[in-house]
């Protein structure tokens, strides 16, 4: 499956976040915890590909978000799908 090229950028930032959250320990963690999760990929992302600041402010109707962007709400998706993926039943 191809993904578009934005994924590959953030890709390792997420993975990173996970492989750090897990290594503290294997409980789901909480909306917040999650949250602050985002912010630190944000940041990183943001530091490592300015250009993608762009992003951030493209929207089909900025009140449909819940980050201020879409952006932001990539990459919560993207990393509560990693962490779901990760899960042990």
């Amino acid at each position: 499956m191809l993904y578009p090229e934005i994924y590959y950028k953030v890709e390792p930032y997420i993975l990173s976040a996970c492989d750090e959250m897990h290594s503290f320990g294997s409980a789901m963690p909480n909306k917040k915890a999650i949250s602050a999760m985002s912010e630190k990929v944000y940041k990183q992302v943001i530091e490592a590909y300015p250009e993608l600041r762009k992003y951030e402010t493209e929207s089909i109707d900025v009140k449909a978000t819940r980050n201020g962007g879409l952006f932001r709400d990539f990459l919560d998706v993207l990393l509560i799908y990693e962490l779901i993926g990760r899960r042990r039943f």
